[in-house]
């Protein structure tokens, strides 16, 4: 039995996959190595992880305005999230999803504000579907 959760659409697009789950904070600038998907911030639990096809639930972004870029850069590389789900979305991490679709016409759903405690209900490895379109997650 799926779990469907109400969210704020941010960017468009549906995607499925595997979820990568931190409550701490994540910042793509200095974090992610955006040639191979990997994270290199040797303080981020996520340290030695590819999220490239993930489905990435995180709090919220943290750092610098070169956040977007290095998204877009994993996103020409192959080495992209499937999607972003935040409990608040900032401008400076939605920069690179909204970036992807203008340059390049491709889609990385972002939804945010989660009706539902996603902490408790999502768990690293669980399938996940966002709907960017129509604004919810879905845990499969």
């Amino acid at each position: 039995m799926s779990v469907r959760i109400r969210c704020r659409r941010l960017t468009s697009g549906v995607a499925l996959g595997e979820a990568l789950v931190s409550k701490q904070p994540f910042g793509f600038w200095g974090e992610l190595d955006p040639y191979t998907g990997m994270v290199v911030d040797v303080h981020h639990e996520w340290y030695g992880r590819c999220i490239a096809g993930k489905v990435l639930i995180f709090p919220y972004g943290r750092g610098s305005t070169g956040s977007g870029g290095v998204i877009v850069e994993a996103y020409r590389r192959g080495k992209a999230p499937a999607a972003i789900v935040n409990l608040k979305t900032d401008f400076i991490l939605l920069s690179g999803p909204l970036s992807i679709e203008v340059f390049y016409g491709g889609r990385l759903p972002v939804v945010d504000k989660p009706e539902r405690d996603i902490f408790t209900l999502v768990r690293d490895g669980c399938r996940v579907r966002v709907d960017g379109d129509r604004g919810f997650i879905e845990i499969l």
